[in-house]
């Protein structure tokens, strides 16, 4: 009986021996790895949602103050929509190849770069999780999954995007502004689906024998430059209703929606301790294969549609003028107080509440209402889910997102 209790003592001390091994090979003995199941891409609209990322500066809504500075108003969109016809991300070499092509322009913060003809962009050298037209949509809760993975230890440096539309979902109606031809669309296209329409049409404005009207029309039509915009014009013209650079005349001021009509090279955020990024680029490190701690890869991009007056952060859908002198980021937008916004600019010459910044001094006249989508920029953030289900990398709550 000694000897049956002495074996038995050994096996329970055996048992306990090994469940302590098994547990430092798992809790002591560093990452869990495995092989790698897919890559996640996520596109939000605000700002709070993600780090910041590369911006195009032009982007921004000049403020010098509190919104009584702004001349127009602001609704943040319920939802926004990417149409994506490139998300890739390049290698040594074809990253140094888009920054030393000499066509390409440099944002004013040295952090990205405009392809300025796709034609230069080498058709090696990238991994792309999106490489045809696709839509991403904020608020789906399943995020777009590639149907490939990054190679296993391969170093990607920043990634270049190249946006097709981008929609602004609003109350009761939507907006879309192409950047690039697509189907039956073409780059500067402004498209509309009103509460009573299941497809989308062109607005306009419509001059005619000196009326103005806000028209939505079934196809495209011809624009005029905005320097015809006068009661005294003769014959029919169209109007974008967006600052398409003819606004004001065929030298007119650049596009409102400009920044994203050519693929962007997103290098990273300037920063003092990286002041260029675009010389030294973010780069994305994908593990060796039998290191690999990452379960799911994760890209997510942000356009900053989201609003906060009191940081002086004006964005989502701007119409300038406004007619809300107090206006608060929360204010919603229907299609009813669209046209109202608009119609009273054109039409209410008596109403108080018209031109309340006082933009433009004759009173008598009908004005323009310019509809534009305002973000900060592009930002982008990458990390991962490791085998124990945590966010890693950029996404980790350690990051400082």
């Amino acid at each position: 009986m000694k000897h049956v209790k002495g074996s038995k003592r050994r096996l329970v001390l055996l048992t306990l021996v090994m469940i302590i091994l098994i547990m430092c090979s798992v809790g002591c003995g560093g990452p869990i790895t495995g092989s790698l199941r897919g890559m996640r891409i996520f596109v939000t609209r605000g700002q709070d949602d993600v780090a910041r990322g590369a911006t195009d500066s032009s982007r921004y809504v000049p403020a010098s103050g509190d919104s009584s500075s702004i001349p127009g108003d602001f609704f943040q969109p319920k939802d926004i929509t990417i149409a994506f016809d490139k998300v890739w991300f390049p290698t040594r070499t074809a990253y140094d190849s888009m920054v030393d092509e000499d066509t390409n322009e440099e944002n004013i913060d040295g952090d990205c770069l405009f392809i300025k003809d796709r034609e230069t962009i080498p058709t090696e050298g990238f991994f792309k999780p999106i490489d045809s037209f696709t839509t991403v949509t904020a608020s789906t809760s399943d995020a777009y999954t590639p149907a490939s993975n990054p190679a296993y230890g391969e170093t990607y440096y920043g990634v270049l995007v190249d946006i097709v539309y981008y929609e602004y979902e609003m109350e009761d109606f939507s907006l879309r502004w192409y950047t690039q031809d697509h189907g039956d669309y073409l780059a500067k296209d402004v498209l509309i689906k009103t509460p009573d329409s299941t497809v989308w049409e062109f607005p306009y404005f419509k001059l005619s024998s000196g009326d103005l009207t806000f028209v939505v029309e079934t196809s495209r039509k011809t624009v005029s430059p905005g320097n015809l915009m006068q009661p005294s014009t003769s014959g029919e013209h169209y109007f974008c209703i967006t600052t398409d650079g003819l606004q004001d005349g065929p030298s007119g001021i650049r596009d409102a929606w400009e920044s994203f009509f050519d693929p962007i090279l997103i290098a990273g955020h300037a920063t003092p301790s990286n002041p260029n990024p675009l010389e030294n680029p973010n780069t994305i490190n994908i593990f060796d294969e039998d290191e690999n701690e990452a379960q799911y890869y994760l890209f997510q991009m942000c356009l900053n549609t989201d609003s906060d007056f009191s940081v002086n952060r004006y964005n989502g859908l701007h119409l300038s003028p406004g007619i809300t002198a107090d206006q608060d980021e929360d204010d919603t937008l229907t299609y009813a107080a669209f046209l109202n916004i608009i119609n009273t600019n054109i039409n209410d010459t008596d109403n108080d509440v018209r031109d309340p910044l006082d933009s433009f001094p004759d009173d008598n006249s009908w004005i323009y209402t310019g509809v534009s989508p305002v973000g900060s920029g592009m930002d982008t953030r990458f990390g991962y889910i490791d085998f124990e289900d945590n966010p890693q990398g950029e996404f980790s709550p350690g990051a400082g997102w």
